[in-house]
């Protein structure tokens, strides 16, 4: 399954403008629940565009098909990816609107080919809002009612839960301290625009030498610079403040990060102004992390789900499905095919499983039963 990772940029919000033009947003939004990935409705020119709200990310960012609303090339600028380093063009802000309010950031905004984050969420994702805006902000979001809000004050402590101190990195992003098994201390990226966490890959080695990872199967993340091909595995004792987890699972990349998975498990208050963040148990707080895998790799073209790869030996492969398989219903439902999300939570949840899956191929329909194999 597709591990979707993004490291980007966007801009700076309205509400009031401080000395150097940055304005902040405020208001409400209704979000996704469960840890799904966060996109927030913005109006650039004339058009209604989604933006993924990314903390990993520095700068603002929007895709190339909004390219005509930016004017000149201002320059290139080199972005740090999961996959390395990717030189993109920058320009001067656009008309952009967040529920009515000006987005502005005295930084430049970047320009990024976005389809890849299309194909693999099945979302019209064409920007990406990331510390340039956030940085000067406090919200709250609540992954178990589906709403996020910018805040002009902070709630009561009684509401906010635990604080825990953040610190930041020359380019604004943002990092908490986790700490591994027992002793180990690490700085880790705070990243909604990831589902899932990962270690750097001298980290992830270092732990898997010293036999503190459960090695699973191989996991594909998307990048703004390509698609990154590498292990992952459970690692069992991993505390951020008071709260501790026995088993998590992280990527091999090359960066320590913290995703959507593990803070959806919160309902989560940033301050970033004070360099704080809260957390508050939410209902998913014990949730089992994903533990099987189909073996397939999909991404949504024109809105079906189309099988890009099939793991050799995997249960996908033991099958016979094969790359270019339009995947049409999983357990009888064609609705879960058009929901990435839903669907990786149903091919990820439990080894051993049967998985009942309908496919089209060169015009006919094939019925597979495969059984998901522990990861």
């Amino acid at each position: 399954m597709l591990v979707f990772w993004l490291a980007a940029a966007v801009g700076r919000a309205a509400d009031r403008s401080d000395a150097q033009g940055r304005t902040r947003p405020r208001d409400e939004f209704a979000i996704g629940k469960d840890g799904r990935l966060i996109l927030l409705p913005v109006k650039i020119g004339d058009r209604d565009v989604r933006c993924l709200l990314d903390t990993g990310a520095s700068l603002s960012a929007v895709d190339t098909n909004l390219k005509e609303e930016l004017g000149e090339v201002c320059a290139t600028r080199l972005i740090k990816t999961p996959a390395g380093l990717k030189r993109v063009e920058v320009y001067n802000w656009p008309d952009a609107k967040l529920s009515g309010q000006s987005l502005k950031s005295e930084r430049p905004i970047a320009c990024l080919d976005l389809a890849d984050t299309r194909r693999a969420t099945n979302q019209e994702i064409l920007g990406i809002i990331g510390m340039d805006v956030l940085g000067k902000c406090r919200l709250q979001i609540d992954f178990d009612r589906g709403v996020l809000r910018f805040l002009e004050s902070l709630p009561s402590p009684t509401e906010l839960g635990e604080k825990v101190p953040i610190d930041f990195s020359r380019d604004g992003t943002p990092f908490i301290e986790g700490v591994i098994g027992n002793e180990r201390t690490e700085r880790f990226l705070i990243d909604t625009g990831a589902q899932g966490n990962s270690f750097d890959a001298d980290l992830f080695d270092e732990l898997h030498s010293q036999g503190a990872i459960k090695l699973g199967k191989s996991s594909t993340s998307l990048t703004v610079a390509g698609r990154v091909q590498g292990d992952r595995g459970e690692i069992s004792g991993f505390s951020v403040g008071p709260f501790l987890h026995h088993t998590l699972r992280f990527s091999r990349l090359n960066v320590n990060s913290l995703g959507i998975r593990y803070f959806s498990r919160f309902r989560v208050t940033f301050d970033f102004p004070r360099k704080a963040v809260y957390l508050h148990r939410g209902v998913h707080y014990t949730r089992a992390e994903p533990s099987a895998t189909s073996g397939l790799t999909l991404n949504w073209i024109a809105g079906e789900a189309v099988v890009e790869s099939v793991r050799e030996q995997g249960p996908a492969d033991a099958v016979g499905i094969r790359p270019g398989d339009l995947l049409v219903s999983v357990n009888d439902n064609a609705t879960v095919v058009h929901d990435p999300f839903q669907l990786r939570q149903l091919l990820t949840s439990e080894g051993g499983r049967k998985v009942a899956m309908t496919v089209k191929r060169d015009g006919r329909v094939l019925g597979f039963e495969l059984v998901l194999a522990t990861d």
